[in-house]
């Protein structure tokens, strides 16, 4: 993600843009599909200054997320290593975490049941086939 600071909401918008700009096509680069890319979160904060008891805008803040879905890293992290490093190196300065879903875990699981929570550890479940008997 990016996050800049600026005098006015449209100096900090735009530098937000050019920003995220230059990280999605350093990461178009490393292979990663445009349809992989989305924003996830876009934010524009005024900056307050309470000193002297009186409240006065004194610049503005942005942060924008993007979450990146990158394919193949259950054979290797090195394309995920890559993709960060090119990330900061064009311009990101705020990664908010990495959450690893491996497809082939999550291939067998029935539609009505939940994907592991990013801090558990992935579960096993029963494949297709092993599911008729349940509840029989």
């Amino acid at each position: 993600g990016v996050v800049t600071q600026g005098a006015t909401p449209q100096a900090v918008q735009d530098e937000n843009n050019r920003r995220i700009n230059q990280i999605v096509a350093a990461l178009g680069a490393d292979g990663v599909d445009k349809k992989d890319i989305i924003t996830s979160q876009f934010n524009l904060y005024p900056q307050h200054d309470y000193s002297n008891g009186t409240d006065r805008i004194n610049g503005y803040q942005s942060n924008q997320t993007l979450t990146i879905k990158v394919r193949g890293v259950d054979q290797s992290t090195e394309k995920l290593t890559k993709i960060l490093a090119d990330a900061t190196a064009n311009g990101s300065n705020q990664i908010e975490g990495v959450s690893l879903i491996i497809p082939t875990i999550c291939a067998n699981r029935p539609a009505n049941w939940p994907l592991p929570a990013p801090n558990r550890r992935p579960r096993t479940w029963p494949r297709r086939r092993e599911l008729s008997s349940v509840g029989s």
